[in-house]
């Protein structure tokens, strides 16, 4: 079973074309439907409700895996980044921690066949125990336990790493689209100040771009069918960056100050925005190096509709502001004109 484990993992990191990316993933998401326990699929009411984000429940996070874009690149950029450690540290066992791995582990799991188990140890964290108990039954199953340096069931919000080991990379992909919903910024914010020096964060860049639109014309990807076709040209007036989520740019200072905002500069409104009435908010996920996700490549990078200037009543403009203290959500705040 490894091998056929290992040979699957070849075929996503070999896959360049989306077809072909979802031909592998297809044949990752049988591999783990045949050696899974079936309990998964009943473990759809353990989501998590945390200050900071929804925990998906077990069933909902083994789905994510049919996302196959996501979980191919994810894939890919994991690789490449364990690459990149072995020559950053030639001389250390690399240390990871995979928050939120979820029942299947998905991002790291595959990829254990093609290292040596001197090449690096990995800590996998979980607020589901019934993940927690997938993923160490499904290592022991396939004999990979020698990866391992622990398997535990926690929060990644709070939880710190054992201050005398090096913390080479975190994986931990929590998230939904434009950050909300889920609690990836506020996993960010306590685990990449925990890296070492040139310790990488996987994903290595979350960029949040405002932009005003037409949003039921936009380009919009619908994981049960597979749809992603590009629409007509869609007219646009783009705001700029909001943000961009990194392990230098992680949002520690804003929790720490116990504001858990963030808030856009003033936009004015535009005089005429029949054509682009809708501010939304647009993705891009920068996996490791040239591993990336655009708009509307996944689930995660769908954009989303913050509000409509027909509501702008007699304001001048508006911010946009994303708060993430419990549920993270954006909203828009029409205001007079600043001096």
């Amino acid at each position: 079973m490894k091998d056929k484990l290992e040979n699957i993992a070849k075929s996503i990191l070999n896959s360049f074309l989306i077809e072909d990316e979802r031909e592998s993933i297809e044949m990752l998401s049988d591999f783990y439907s045949g050696i899974s326990n079936t309990f998964i699929k009943n473990e759809s009411n353990n989501e998590v409700t945390l200050q900071g984000g929804i925990a998906l429940s077990t069933a909902h996070a083994a789905n994510c895996l049919n996302d196959s874009s996501r979980t191919a690149r994810f894939i890919k950029g994991t690789y490449f980044a364990i690459k990149e450690l072995k020559k950053r540290f030639p001389n250390e066992r690399v240390d990871i921690l995979y928050a939120g791995c979820g029942p299947y582990a998905t991002i790291l799991l595959p990829l254990l066949p093609l290292f040596s188990k001197d090449d690096f140890s990995v800590t996998f964290l979980d607020i589901n125990e019934a993940s927690v108990v997938s993923v160490k039954s499904i290592l022991e199953g396939l004999g990979l336990m020698e990866y391992v340096r622990e398997i535990i069931k926690g929060d990644a919000i709070t939880y710190k790493y054992d201050k005398m080991l090096p913390l080479h990379m975190v994986i931990t992909e929590t998230m939904y689209n434009a950050l909300t919903r889920e609690p990836q910024v506020a996993i960010t914010a306590n685990l990449a100040p925990q890296l070492v020096q040139n310790g990488i964060l996987i994903p290595e860049a979350i960029s949040l771009d405002a932009t005003c639109t037409f949003f039921v014309k936009e380009r919009y990807y619908r994981n049960d069918t597979n749809e992603n076709a590009i629409p007509d040209k869609v007219e646009k007036l783009p705001l700029g960056n909001l943000f961009t989520l990194t392990k230098e740019n992680n949002f520690l200072g804003i929790m720490t100050n116990n504001s858990f905002q963030f808030e856009s500069e003033y936009y004015q409104l535009p005089k005429n925005f029949s054509q682009y009435p809708d501010v939304c908010v647009f993705t891009k996920i920068k996996i490791f190096d040239i591993v990336e996700l655009n708009s509307a490549e996944s689930l995660i990078t769908n954009p989303i509709c913050v509000g409509s200037l027909y509501n702008a009543a007699d304001s001048a403009g508006f911010k946009l502001v994303f708060d993430f203290k419990n549920i993270p959500d954006w909203k828009i705040k029409f205001v007079v004109k600043e001096d």
